[in-house]
Order: structure tokens, then sequence, then C-alpha cells
């Protein structure tokens, strides 16, 4: 049975959710930025669906705004257990959620669907789904870090030079024909807004490591960048992670990319820290780049997993 909009006691319905995160992201306060979803949801400031087995509420889904960017909303899915998943429940929520986006002329974008078995990738993947991965990688900063600088007329220089708008539109064109440019909105001003709320120090990503950023170059024409922050972890205190590393087109396959990151590299084992992180896409061929400057693979359960519903957004 299906309702939808109803007042329900979202806060033991989301339990088993939030208690699994904070298992997985010890260091983010995942149940106090819970809190206001909850909140909206039980006031039926967020629309959602519910569907009901055995006088208890089994499945649901919701939706959200998009944070900086317009064109697109988060779903959100998941299930009481994996006991009460089948194939019809999750095709249902997923239609009423892509209804929803379609509605609106939205991209849909999911999370990770909470205690779906992984029979439900065929089910998403026959909707139009796609399932964008990312991995995370780590390197320990111990080993010794090579300095070579690249051939050719070409300058760097650290965060005095930054400038938002010149650093977000080349970060989206240098990003544009890859699988990652989902991640990136339509709109230049919300990018924009976007890429300011990165380098203002948010919770979320820490502040920005200014030593160990820096930009590339050609003339006056930024050619690629490397940005690295001080992210806070549950477990091991402050651990920097690479939140971006580019180099545009014209500029690829002179070595600029591996310059950045070991310059990166040097200077974060400089100041003490004893590993990095980054995060790639699972079929980018960067992970060959990042294997041969030392990185590995972490434990599978730190990858990421997005659903998304192309809608013809960023041309997809």
């Amino acid at each position: 049975m299906e309702i939808n909009n109803v007042k329900i006691d979202w806060e033991s319905v989301l339990e088993p959710y939030i208690s699994h995160l904070e298992k997985e992201f010890p260091g983010l306060d995942i149940r106090g930025k819970m809190s206001t979803i909850i909140s909206d949801l039980a006031n039926n400031r967020i629309k959602s669906r519910i569907i009901m087995g055995a006088g208890r509420v089994c499945a649901y889904a919701f939706y959200t705004p998009a944070g900086f960017y317009s064109d697109r909303i988060y779903g959100n899915a998941g299930f009481y257990s994996e006991g009460v998943y089948t194939s019809e429940r999750l095709g249902n929520l997923m239609a009423w959620l892509a209804g929803e986006a379609s509605s609106g002329r939205k991209m849909l974008m999911i999370d990770r669907i909470f205690n779906m078995p992984s029979g439900g990738e065929e089910i998403l993947s026959r909707m139009g789904f796609r399932l964008l991965q990312r991995i995370r990688m780590e390197r320990d900063l111990g080993i010794p870090v090579p300095d070579k600088k690249p051939a050719g007329n070409l300058t760097f220089s650290g965060l005095e030079k930054f400038d938002v708008n010149t650093f977000s539109d080349a970060e989206y064109e240098a990003f544009s024909s890859v699988e990652d440019s989902v991640l990136m909105g339509s709109s230049a001003e919300e990018r924009h807004n976007f890429t300011r709320f990165i380098f203002s120090g948010s919770e979320l990503y820490g502040e920005i490591n200014s030593t160990s950023s820096l930009f590339c170059f050609s003339g006056s024409e930024l050619a690629g960048a490397v940005v690295v922050a001080n992210q806070k972890d549950g477990t091991s205190g402050i651990v920097p992670l690479v939140l971006t590393v580019f180099v545009r087109d014209r500029y690829r396959r002179r070595g600029i990319g591996r310059y950045l990151l070991l310059h990166s590299l040097g200077e974060l084992r400089k100041q003490g820290f004893r590993s990095v992180r980054l995060y790639v896409n699972a079929t980018s061929e960067a992970r060959h780049l990042y294997s041969s400057l030392g990185f590995v693979e972490s434990d599978e359960r730190y990858s990421e997993e997005l659903h998304y519903l192309p809608s013809g957004i960023n041309g997809h």
C-alpha cells in the first residue's frame, strides 16, 4: 500500500539509516544534519512516499532541493531491511521520484539506496538510471616525492592568483567531456557560488590547505590546478583531501597534472601529514595516474555511489 505525504514517525523510520551513516562517516554530525530533514518530513514540507507492510513503514522515498544547483533534485530512498525489499517496491519508489523530477524538469540524483540488495541495480538500469561510482584512494606520505616541473612556457602560483569565476569555469571545461560533469550544475552563476562555498572553509570539506594547492598558467590563462583541503576525520583528526585536480584539454599530455599532484604531496609531507586522500571515478583513466604516484584504493565501504536519471541537462 502506497501513501503520500502523511504524518508518520520519520525519526523511527530513518533511525536505521542514520545509524548506518554515523558508522560510515564518524567525523560528520549526521544526526544533526538529518534532524532538519526529519522535521520537514513530519510537517510535509518535503514530498515523500511510503510503502506499508505488516502495519509498519517498510520502504520510503523523499526528495530535497539540490543546494546550490537548481537544475536537479536529490532523492533518498530505502528499505526497513533487505527482507522487505521487492523489485516492485523499488520500481514504485523510483517511478514516483522520476515523475516528480520530470514534472519539475529536473535531473534526478539519488544516493546509495539503503538496504537495497545487489539485484536492485538491474531494476534501476532498466529504468534508465546511470551509476556514478567514485573510489577513495589514499597515499602514504612517508614515501619520498620527486618534484620536476614540466617543460614549456608555464608558470605556477598559489592562491594569490585565485579568482572564483576563472577557476570555476576552467574546472567545468576540464570535466565537461567526462562522466563526472554530471556533478556540476548547468548555471555558471550557481557553479561560481558553489566554488565560493568550497573555498570558504566549510565543515563538510574543511579549510583549504593553501600551501599544497597550486595553479598552473600558460601566459594569463589558467591551464590546470590542484586544490587540497584539511578535512576533519572522526578517527584520525585532520586528513588532507584532494578536492580537485584538473588540466584543461589543450594542455594535457604534458605532465602538468602529475606535477601538480607531486607538488601537493611534497608540501603535505613537509607539513607532517601521514597520508592524503582523493576520490576518483571508478571508470576514469585518472586512476592509472594516481596509482603510478603511489595511491592505492581504500576499503570498498569508502566508495561513493550516486544514481542519476539524465534529463538533457548538461548534455546528458
